[in-house]
């Protein structure tokens, strides 16, 4: 999945969405768990996220998990 930054998210200034192969919008980062991740992607540094499970339920969640792609290595942020 690609993940992009919305800063200029009128609810979120540290929004990001989140985004499948095929360029569907599929949402956004939870809030509480975007701040470190928007401050790596504003630096300039790439992070991809891999789908570990889908929960069909009430909010249709999917967890994922986020790749930092730091030169030839992978980092799990």
């Amino acid at each position: 999945m690609r993940l992009q930054r919305e800063p200029y998210n009128k609810y979120d200034e540290l929004a990001i969405e989140v985004f499948s192969k095929s360029g569907a919008k599929l949402g956004y980062v939870p809030r509480h768990r975007n701040e470190v991740v928007a401050s790596l992607m504003d630096s300039g540094r790439i992070i991809f996220a891999k789908v570990t499970n889908i929960d069909i339920g009430h909010w249709n969640a999917i967890r994922m998990e986020l790749v930092l792609m730091d030169g030839k290595n992978q980092n799990a942020v």
